[in-house]
């Protein structure tokens, strides 16, 4: 679990790394629009989702610790908040208001309804969950619905990633770590210690490789000037 929470980081860093240059204008802006940079996003966010739905099942599976629970719910949604905050101070016309951290602490709690609940059921909602903004076909206009994913034109955000369909990934991480267990997986080899730690501590990093980023992107921008 801890590699592939590294490899969604190194996911993330590259993605935001061409988001950054473009921004500065270091490369041209619509770059990060394009096709497989688009994909690479969606594949960034839904593995962080994916890994949140298999992480939880793998800790309460067998019975829900609430403290354990409750205290990385408190924590993933006090750095939830601190995006919302850095970002609208940072750009309050794009201020991330439902993001990815938004999006995790969230999934967590419908997560918890089908980690006993048979796989086919939590296999049925993700599907359902996944595919509802491509099969509701109206125009939804309440803004107050935008977290959910109930709008059609959301209000501009760094980061939106709202209930439907980003909580399916969290749903099929559930099923998919119940249809088969991870308990039995072979330790990684030493060389990939580094990336471990990364995984570990993929909450930090998640914080703060964009203050770096923007900083050593905007130092370079503001010398090639």
């Amino acid at each position: 679990m801890d590699l592939a929470r590294a490899l969604a980081l190194l996911g993330m860093v590259l993605f935001h790394t061409v988001y950054d240059l473009a921004l500065f204008g270091l490369i041209d802006p619509l770059t990060p629009r394009l096709a497989h940079w688009r994909l690479l996003s969606i594949i960034t966010a839904g593995s962080f989702l994916l890994i949140s739905g298999i992480s939880l099942t793998l800790s309460h599976g067998s019975g829900i610790r609430w403290g354990p629970f409750w205290r990385r719910f408190c924590k993933i949604s006090a750095a939830a908040l601190a995006i919302t905050v850095a970002t609208w101070l940072y750009a309050p016309g794009q201020f991330v208001y439902f993001g990815i951290l938004h999006a995790i602490a969230a999934s967590s709690l419908l997560a918890l309804l089908f980690l006993r609940a048979p796989i086919w059921t939590t296999l049925s909602a993700a599907l359902v969950v996944l595919t509802a903004p491509q099969l509701w076909g109206a125009v939804h206009t309440q803004t107050w619905l935008m977290w959910l994913g109930f709008h059609t034109a959301p209000r501009a955000a760094m980061d939106y990633e709202p209930m439907l369909p980003w909580a399916g990934w969290c749903l099929l991480g559930v099923a998919l770590a119940r249809m088969h267990p991870l308990s039995k997986t072979p330790p990684a080899p030493g060389w990939t210690r580094p990336a471990l730690w990364a995984g570990r501590h993929s909450l930090i990093i998640y914080l703060i490789h964009q203050p770096v980023l923007l900083g050593l992107i905007g130092l370079w921008a503001h010398l090639s000037a």
